[in-house]
């Protein structure tokens, strides 16, 4: 895994300096995360995805300045965590995800001359997710509106574009036979289809479909030995309306609901939230009623988030508080906070957090203590 990056990272660097037109960007993310919990520390290697699974991630962008091509690759390590921090070492599992875009508009105005006012590009990625089009504000980070595929799949996809108006995309894929074969196995497929319209300024909806979709509801009525094959329909909906942008003002202050259903096992959740701020202070209350359906736990929840953030010069900050069930406040509530500090392209953090049955912002209950170190370039 480490040769990979490396060769990726040298013959990306190479292409840098040889093609003045190639822009070459990325980030690395990596961290420990001090857990206590019932009289007892334990270790985790924390990076852009958390801990536990994807924790040390490499990525690597390059594109043209015209905007014709584009190349995202993901370099990522893992490994869970251990029981005692003298006993602590990463193992050599890893994977490496990789995304091509092609903007078939943009490479016939670049020959022809023209300025074709919309925008249609292929794209594809290898051993990822695909994400359908969101009009949610997803600024609590919940993702109760989510739609998108399992990971470790190939998918092929088509977007359409036209100025801020509207955005359509639409993606096919499909597993493998099998770890040692590249023929897809094509009686496991995975379809997507969503849109984003933007009428107005301040005001968005979007609409999205799945077949064969990530599961959310953790249902035990799923073949879990089988990869993205019982979730057959996944429907969501969701608008944002954001007065601070239609009246032209420097501040946000709106509102956004969704709504996302797994037809499969009536696993339904509604999401609102209202947010409102500036750059250095942003507050926002999220709440959403998950109907679990016949996902195993017949009890829905009611989680409810307040949060504020913001960033002041070279500082940023995150303060939240909530409840996975608020009817069950005691037992399900968390608080924490964040700080960052950017010098140049490096960023360093600390996290702190406590929750009491299960983490917001990482992944297991009682005390966190997460430092961090972030380099773009």
């Amino acid at each position: 895994m480490k040769k990979i990056l490396t060769i990726l990272a040298v013959a990306l660097i190479s292409a840098t300096t040889l093609f003045a037109a190639v822009d070459f960007s990325g980030s690395f993310t990596t961290g420990l995360g001090f857990q206590y919990d019932e009289n007892d520390w334990d270790l985790w290697l924390y990076g852009d995805d958390g801990e536990g699974t994807r924790e040390s991630r490499l990525n690597l962008s390059i594109a043209d300045d015209a905007g014709i091509w584009g190349i995202n690759i993901v370099g990522a390590v893992e490994n869970g965590k251990t029981d005692n921090i003298a006993d602590f070492e990463l193992n050599e599992a890893g994977k490496l995800g990789a995304e091509l875009n092609l903007s078939i508009t943009k490479l016939i105005d670049s020959a022809a001359g023209t300025s074709i006012p919309v925008d249609l590009s292929l794209f594809t990625t290898v051993a990822d997710r695909v994400t359908t089009l969101r009009a949610y504000n997803n600024i609590a980070g919940n993702d109760f509106d989510r739609v998108r595929t399992d990971d470790r799949l190939t998918h092929f996809g088509l977007s359409f574009g036209y100025e801020n108006f509207v955005a359509v995309q639409a993606t096919w894929g499909s597993s493998f036979q099998n770890d040692d074969s590249i023929k897809f196995d094509i009686s496991n497929q995975v379809i997507t289809a969503s849109a984003l319209v933007n009428p107005l300024e301040g005001l968005k909806v979007s609409f999205d479909y799945a077949y064969n979709g990530e599961d959310r509801s953790g249902s035990d009525i799923y073949d879990e030995a089988a990869l993205s094959t019982d979730n057959k329909h996944m429907i969501g909906v969701a608008a944002d309306i954001d007065l601070g942008s239609m009246l032209g003002l420097d501040a946000e202050f709106g509102v956004s609901v969704s709504d996302r259903y797994q037809a499969t096992d009536n696993y339904n959740v509604f999401a609102a939230v209202v947010y409102g701020g500036i750059k250095e202070a942003e507050a926002y209350v999220e709440y959403a009623y998950l109907n679990r359906g016949e996902a195993g736990d017949e009890a829905s929840d009611h989680n409810l988030q307040l949060g504020l953030s913001g960033a002041i010069n070279a500082w940023g900050y995150n303060f939240y508080f909530g409840a996975e069930d608020v009817a069950q406040f005691a037992d399900t509530y968390y608080v924490g906070a964040e700080g960052t500090y950017t010098i140049s392209s490096v960023t360093f953090g600390l996290g702190l957090e406590y929750a009491e049955s299960s983490s917001y912002n990482y992944d297991g209950k009682g005390l966190w203590i997460v430092p961090s170190v972030s380099i773009s370039f």
